[in-house]
């Protein structure tokens, strides 16, 4: 058998040899490029967005991040407020993010501080490299117990009420 020099009967051929589902899903999935179904092989795998939503690559970034921030109130803020724990850690992360530490490793495969908050928040933004606000912290920090968290957080609504008046 000749193999053709088109990488997408190159991929075909080689997953014919593989048994399972697995094999067959992405024999049908560059079929579909191919034939001219799909325009690509990540959109004929799902794997590329649809309009409006983010790709597999951030999602799973976001998750990663997400844990991190779980790690690090587990391991230096046990004993604090989801609160607390949040404004600490989104100021913490500010703060580390603008610094000399930060700019001068950023661009590093392993974290260069051996342990301590420090390596935490270098793990945090190398897994997702934004600031977070404390209430998105607050956010992730409820979710791992799948509580709905909404804009306005009880102590809030309360300084809100206080504004408000005051306004009026």
């Amino acid at each position: 058998m000749t193999i053709t020099s088109d990488p997408l009967k190159m991929l075909q051929w080689i997953l014919a040899d593989h048994p399972g589902e697995v094999a067959a899903e992405l024999c049908m999935a560059v079929q579909k490029v191919i034939d001219g179904a799909e325009p690509s092989l990540d959109a004929a795998l799902g794997l590329k967005p649809a309009a409006g939503q983010r790709s597999w690559r951030t999602a799973a970034a976001i998750v990663e991040r997400n844990r991190l921030i779980h790690e690090t109130k587990a391991t230096f803020f046990p004993e604090n407020s989801i609160r607390e724990t949040a404004e600490a850690i989104a100021s913490g992360l500010e703060r580390f993010r603008s610094s000399a530490d930060w700019q001068g490793c950023r661009t590093r495969k392993t974290c260069p501080f051996p342990q301590g908050l420090k390596a935490n928040f270098w793990l945090i933004l190398k897994a997702f490299d934004r600031n977070l606000s404390a209430a998105t912290v607050r956010s992730v920090l409820a979710n791992e117990l799948d509580l709905f968290v909404s804009q306005t957080m009880p102590d809030d609504f309360l300084n809100a009420e206080t504004t408000s008046r005051r306004a009026v």
